[in-house]
Formats: C-alpha cells, sequence, structure tokens
C-alpha cells in the first residue's frame, strides 16, 4: 500500500488517536510499523509539524534522515580480542587439569572465521587469546612463545611458535589485521593466577620481542612476511605492575622493547600503556607521556581500556577526549587513539537485548569520537554462544559492522543519553541502512554515585570514574522517521525491518515496496531494543 504525499499528514491526524490505543501499531501491519507519505517532493512546514505532533502524541522518537547527504566513509570500529582460529581445533581451548570459573571465549575450539566476517571484525587484539597462553611471550602458560627465559634468545629452538602460529594465521585468512600485544593472559577464568608480574629481566624480553617481530614480518625462525604494523607493550601496567612499583620500571620497559622493535622496522607501530584504570597518580598518563617526549621515544598510538562501572556508553566518548586532549597537550597529535579493551560493567550481567542496545549506542557513538581503533573484549559480556552462533549482542555488532565503509548520512533525533541513529548510503547507491539503537542506562546507576568516583579494589588499584548522570528519558517508546533525499526516483525500493529485543534477535519483522524520494516510518521500539531499517532498490 502507498500512500502520496497529498493529504497524507491529514491522515496521519486523523489516525493518531487509533494509534495511541493500538501502542503504535499502524494500520499497514501487524508487526507495529506504519508507512506513510511516501513520495512527493518535499514534506514542507505544515508536513514537518505535522510529523513531530504525531511523534510526541505517541512518545516516539523524532528521526529524520537525509538520503542525499555525505559526511564522510563510516568508521570501522570492528576490532575484538580473541582469534578467529583457534591455537587447536576441538575442546584443547580448556588447558588439562582444569575447570572454568568464568566464561572462556570459544571453549570448544571452533573455527569462527565466517562468523568474524558475518560481524564485519578486520581487527584482532592478540591478548588473551585462551586459557593456554598462546601469544604469551614468557611467563608460565604452556603456549608461551618463548619457555626458558634463561635460553639463547638467537637461537630459533628456544622458541615455541606453533600455537601463536596458528591464531596469526587465522587472522591473516580472516582479512583482519593483527594486533600483536606483548605481555600475559589472564587465566582466571580456568581458576589460575593471573600471570601479570612484570618481567625480571627487560633486555632479554626486548631481545625475545625483536626476534617474534622479525618470525612473523621478515620469516626468521621458518617464519612469515606478514607485515603486521602494530605492536603493543604489555597490558594494563596499572593493575599490578605501575600500582606496586614505581611507574620508571616501566617506562624503561617501554624504551627498551620500543627501541628493539623499531630496530627491525622503523616504520612499525608501536605503543601503549593500555591503562584501565584512568588514575593519574600510576604514572601512565601524564608522567609517561613527559618521559617519552623527553627521551625521543616512539608513540605511534596510546590505548587505554574502559568497562563503564555504572554502565553508561557516554564514558567512551568522555574518556577518549580527556586522553585526546592529554595526548595534544603533550606534543602527541598524530597519536593514534586505541580504546582496545571495551564492554559492559564486568560486575552486571545484562539481559541480552540490554547488552545488544549497549553494544549498538556505545559503537555508533564512538564515530564521533577520537577514537582511531576500538577492540570489543569478548569474554566477559559475548558476542558469540559457545557453539559459535551471535549472541544479541553479537547481531548488534555485525549491524554496526553492515554500515562500515558506506557514505555517512546527516541525521537528527539521536542524544547522548543512550538513543543513537547511524545511517548510511552504499557507494553504488543502492542501499540505505538506518540502525536505531535505545538503550536505557539502569536506574540504580543514574544519579551522583554515593561513593564518590574513587573505587578501589584493595591490593590491585583504583579506579578514578567518570561522573554518573542524572537522566530523564522521555520520547524514546519508538521512532517516527522520516527519510528525505532517496536516490531512486520513481523506482520502487523495498523497507525491510530487522529487531532485536526481548523476542527478537535481528529478526526480519517487516518488509514492503514502495517508491518516491521521501519515506516516513514509524513504530514502538521500547528499550531495550535496537531496529535495523533497510530500503534497497529493486
Amino acid at each position: 500500500m502507498k500512500i502520496t504525499r497529498n493529504g497524507a499528514h491529514d491522515q496521519l491526524r486523523g489516525r493518531r488517536d487509533a494509534l495511541k490505543r493500538l501502542g503504535g501499531m499502524g494500520l499497514m501491519s501487524v508487526s507495529g510499523v506504519l508507512l506513510d507519505a511516501c513520495g512527493g517532493s518535499g514534506l514542507g512546514a505544515s508536513g514537518a509539524a505535522s510529523a513531530a505532533d504525531q511523534a510526541a502524541a505517541l512518545g516516539y522518537r523524532l528521526v529524520s534522515v537525509n538520503a542525499g547527504s555525505n559526511l564522510g566513509v563510516i568508521r570501522s570500529l570492528q576490532g575484538v580480542n580473541g582469534p578467529p582460529v583457534p591455537a587447536y581445533l576441538g575442546v584443547e581451548n580448556i588447558p588439562p587439569g582444569t575447570t572454568p570459573t568464568a566464561n572462556i571465549f570459544n571453549p570448544e575450539g571452533l573455527d569462527l572465521t565466517s562468523v568474524y566476517s558475518q560481524m564485519g571484525i578486520n581487527f584482532v587484539r592478540t591478548h588473551d587469546l585462551d586459557a593456554d597462553g598462546t601469544g604469551d611471550i614468557g611467563g608460565t602458560n604452556i603456549n608461551r612463545i618463548f619457555p626458558d627465559w634463561s635460553a639463547d634468545p638467537l637461537n630459533p629452538a628456544n622458541y615455541n611458535f606453533a600455537p601463536t602460529d596458528t591464531v596469526i594465521a587465522g587472522i591473516i585468512r580472516s582479512n583482519s589485521s593483527v594486533f600483536f600485544s606483548l605481555g600475559r593472559s589472564d587465566r582466571s577464568m580456568v581458576g589460575l593466577p593471573n600471570n601479570s608480574p612484570p618481567p625480571t629481566d627487560f633486555a632479554q624480553y626486548a631481545a625475545v620481542a625483536k626476534q617474534i617481530v622479525l618470525h612473523y614480518n621478515h620469516g626468521w625462525a621458518n617464519g612469515f612476511n606478514y607485515g603486521i604494523q602494530y605492536w603493543e607493550i604489555w597490558n594494563e601496567p596499572d593493575m599490578g605492575w605501575t600500582s606496586a612499583n614505581p611507574p620508571q620500571q616501566y617506562y624503561e620497559f617501554y624504551q627498551q622493547l620500543s627501541t628493539a622493535i623499531k630496530s627491525v622496522d622503523p616504520t612499525l607501530k608501536v605503543g601503549g600503556p593500555t591503562t584501565v584504570t584512568n588514575n593519574v597518580q600510576y604514572g601512565l598518563m601524564g608522567s609517561f607521556l613527559q618521559f617519552i617526549q623527553g627521551n625521543s621515544l616512539p608513540l605511534d598510538f596510546y590505548s587505554f581500556h574502559w568497562y563503564p562501572f555504572f554502565n553508561d556508553p557516554l564514558d567512551f566518548i568522555v574518556l577518549a577526549n580527556q586522553y585526546r586532549t592529554l595526548l595534544n597537550q603533550y606534543g602527541f597529535s598524530s597519536t593514534e587513539l586505541h580504546l582496545n579493551e571495551w564492554n559492559y560493567s564486568l560486575s552486571d550481567t545484562p539481559a541480552p537485548e540490554q547488552l545488544a542496545a549497549f553494544v549498538a549506542t556505545s559503537l555508533t557513538s564512538m564515530q564521533d569520537a577520537p577514537i582511531d581503533r576500538s577492540c570489543c573484549y569478548q569474554r566477559t559480556a559475548p558476542l558469540l554462544q559457545n557453539d559459535g552462533s551471535l549472541t544479541k549482542a553479537g547481531s548488534a555488532f555485525a549491524a554496526v559492522g553492515g554500515l562500515a565503509e558506506m557514505f555517512r548520512l546527516t541525521t537528527s533525533g539521536q542524544d547522548d543519553k543512550g538513543y543513537s541513529v547511524l545511517a548510511g548510503r552504499s557507494a553504488d547507491q543502492s542501499e540505505v541502512h538506518i540502525l536505531i539503537s535505545n538503550y536505557q542506562i539502569p536506574a540504580a546507576d543514574l544519579g551522583p554515585n554515593p561513593g564518590g568516583n574513587s573505587f578501589a579494589i584493595p591490593g590491585l588499584a583504583t579506579f578514578i570514574l567518570p561522573d554518573r548522570r542524572t537522566i530523564s528519558y522521555a520520547s524514546n517508546a519508538g521512532y517516527y522517521v522520516i527519510v528525505e533525499g532517496l536516490p531512486w526516483g520513481s523506482r520502487m525500493y523495498s523497507v525491510s525491518r530487522y529487531r532485536i529485543d526481548s523476542s527478537n534477535q535481528m529478526t526480519l519483522i517487516d518488509a514492503r515496496q514502495t517508491n518516491g524520494a521521501e519515506c516516513v516510518i514509524s513504530a514502538a521500539l521500547p528499550p531495550p531494543s535496537v531496529e535495523l531499517i533497510v530500503l534497497k532498490a529493486v
């Protein structure tokens, strides 16, 4: 059914009461959509006012999308921690003699290459690859690359490359870039110590790291020529290293490793310090940058981690802006900023649809933050089921990935409270995607924090938290989307709607065809939920 512009908005007014009684259910579909006012050459002032009235009467968000605009290419921030191919295919992803005490990523040892492609993943960080310690340089995990710390680092026989070789090859085959983390992995998921004490011999560690670079980029020790660009120096030193020791120890470690890596190839990108506490007292913010600057050391990227204690996606943007300002202040304006561990609060277990909305809102909001790379940490709040299928959060992640490299369109109606809108048009103009995420911060996490912004984990670290917010949610019971500037003229196009909520997981809930340069689409969409609207020329 198609309704032309003439008289359409009078009909909309006449339907208002009926729509309210039906909870937003349009007359065109039992799935709750109103596809109306398609065609015509412009809504005009009276039409826009009518649309605003209609949205307000329903408690919906008025959203506009200009399909003829172009704000540049939508950036891909589809990075993850966790490899597409494990070190061993099968159940060996759980070390012998251990029992899982928390989520383990890919415990069945599945080849996830196809699902990684589905999710648009193109950047994989090699931290916490598995519970066997694959990718670790030293430590005590069974898959560590250099098992005997007293051995000669120039002798290929002293290296255990095979498990990590398998993982890196899988990342490369999945068409993802490798972000190599030179550190140790977390083993707490199988009840073992965290394996995080600092190395005892920095010079030896740097020598081993150099040979690892040569192995993967220059064929040393029957190696490869992958051209891996990113090399990160340690993981979260403010959790057990600089919180217990002088930060100058980490500075010296960084100096030796960055020098060793650059001696192989000065074009490689090195960085750190992977801070997680946001606490200046651990010396990994201004003092670290001052040391880098004073010693003329490279810092190609600055990496930080965050899991919002109070489940506010705005935390990522607040912290990114703070770190960007800090980097610029010390003259590192060209240094990339990486948020290479993020997810929901580590202390909460959200409903699947809540996590999905959080993921979609977070990734959408990052488009406007000074974040060059992001990597979702999958183990704590999974994107994948143990059988390799997507969770609802994984489906949301994939939906955002589907917009990557599209031309970003001008939109209105989004806010910084959790209601996000991201729209894109394909390069060949055959498709327009509109992703709406309706997320609400849990009520218990709103308002000033009674305990203040300092949170201590005794014996480990103290975190400095962003301010909690006081928010009154309104006009988020659904959406009233006005799409203008569609490029297809009188040609027919399809309108398909996919939803994530308590009952759906990116389920196709409505599909129809229409034509015209404009389209109005309206439906109930209470939080937490995600909706993907795809308009496609037919």
